[in-house]
């Protein structure tokens, strides 16, 4: 009876434990992702849309902010490199952006900004 006594009595001390490693853990793998990312390192196994990997595993991104031509000619060189679920929406896509004018290529057309919290 005692040696069940002595492993229960352990039992608040070994779950402190377990949670601060658990925490600890968390934390240097959030560092490590976020380290990775500011280094330029791709964090993802799969690009994210709009970017395709070429086999030195950079990003190539596949929109440029240029004209319809352009873009339709970013998106055709990067098709090779896409993943093949992947190619289908690409060959969609430049099907829709042939059969666009450049002006309504223009009036799709949007920008990245920053938020006005990320502006202070």
């Amino acid at each position: 009876m005692s040696r069940h006594k002595s492993k229960t009595s352990l039992a608040p001390f070994i779950n402190i434990m377990s949670e601060w490693y658990a925490k600890d853990i968390s934390k240097k793998v959030k560092t490590g992702i976020k380290t990775k990312g500011m280094s330029g390192k791709p964090i993802a196994t799969e690009a994210p849309y709009g970017y395709v990997k070429d086999p030195d595993n950079n990003l190539i991104c596949a929109y440029h902010n240029a004209d319809r031509r352009m873009t339709m000619a970013g998106i055709t060189e990067a098709l090779p490199f896409m993943d093949e679920d992947m190619q289908p929406v690409a060959r969609h896509t430049l099907e829709k952006l042939h059969n666009m004018t450049d002006t309504e290529f223009e009036e799709a057309r949007f920008y990245m900004t920053l938020s006005e919290s990320d502006q202070e």
